[in-house]
């Protein structure tokens, strides 16, 4: 059976698209499982590890009110990560992804330890998803990388009316 990164690499190499990530709280494990995959230098552009909030506004041009509004593990400054993101790298699939694998974050009742937010700018729109994991912070890690592989490959295939399995 294939990994998810591999399914989504062979949609990419289908649609003749290019991808690169701003990870977060993953800290470029998409992009080494990604790297993984033999023919990911056909579609892979990069990734920009964006950990700490000097990076997202500095790098990726992210207000800092924005931050201090809705916090680094946001929805709102995913999206925008991944928008800015197109910018930096030129791809046609920018994807971002931040969220809560430990306690010592914007942790609360309503977004707990295990909270991921990513989001996918392609073709001028962003698409997003909201998940809770459990487990220990690998874990939690592991699982949003193969939810972002996941969850673009079908963004890619809904855009594009195309059922690829």
């Amino acid at each position: 059976m294939k990994r998810p990164e591999q399914k989504l690499l062979d949609v990419l190499k289908d649609y003749e698209f290019t991808i690169a990530f701003a990870e977060s709280m993953t800290c470029g494990m998409a992009a080494m499982r990604m790297g993984n995959v033999s023919g990911t230098s056909e579609v892979f552009e990069g990734c920009i590890v964006c950990y700490d909030s000097k990076v997202k506004t500095r790098l990726l041009k992210i207000p800092p009110g924005m931050i201090e509004k809705y916090s680094a593990e946001s929805q709102q400054v995913t999206d925008s990560l991944a928008k800015n993101l197109s910018r930096v790298i030129k791809s046609e699939v920018s994807v971002a992804i931040t969220g809560l694998a430990a306690p010592g974050g914007s942790e609360s009742k309503q977004k707990p330890i295990g909270t991921v937010f990513i989001s996918v700018f392609v073709n001028g729109k962003m698409y997003r998803e909201r998940k809770k994991f459990n487990g220990s912070p690998l874990t939690i890690k592991e699982k949003a990388c193969s939810l972002l592989f996941s969850f673009t490959m079908k963004i890619l295939k809904k855009s594009r009316g195309k059922n690829i399995s």
